[in-house]
């Protein structure tokens, strides 16, 4: 007796934990419907934030359009700066040794240390070349600001 009530347990158990699955994969529509929902709405505020993005860099290098932005970065960072300053269509001048930046309009990038002579040019000093698009962002800003007094 005490043997088929085991079996009679172990089967119910059994035919509980199949129903359940079977039910669930049965009814797993409504979950791929709230998934793709979900990944529709990603989706959207994605292309919303990319389109954001892009035109903040068009802005920038509109902005930057008739501004010369020189530096005295050694070859390595220079062309790190360079590819940095390009994706928002700034291009970067290395910084003359010679007295020609009299007759310039434009800013200085330096890396680590700041110019003593700066041929009354504005000088941004960099302690590194920003990597995270949140120092990016803040570079750019900081570049707008000098521009804004350059021009005044």
């Amino acid at each position: 007796m005490k043997n088929m009530n085991v079996i009679y347990f172990l089967s119910i158990i059994f035919y509980l934990v199949v129903g359940i699955i079977i039910g669930i994969v049965v009814d797993k529509d409504w979950l791929s419907d709230e998934q793709l929902l979900y990944i529709q709405k990603l989706k959207a505020e994605n292309a919303l934030l990319v389109e954001e993005n892009q035109t903040w860099a068009r802005y920038v290098e509109d902005e930057f359009n008739e501004v010369r932005v020189f530096t005295t970065a050694e070859k390595e960072q220079f062309q790190h700066l360079d590819m940095v300053l390009a994706k928002v269509g700034v291009t970067l001048e290395r910084f003359p040794e010679t007295a020609g930046l009299y007759n310039q309009q434009g800013i200085i990038i330096t890396l680590g240390e700041e110019l003593e002579e700066t041929y009354g040019l504005p000088q941004l000093k960099l302690e590194d070349i920003p990597n995270r698009e949140l120092d990016l962002n803040m570079m750019y800003i900081s570049l707008l600001r000098i521009k804004e007094e350059l021009m005044k």
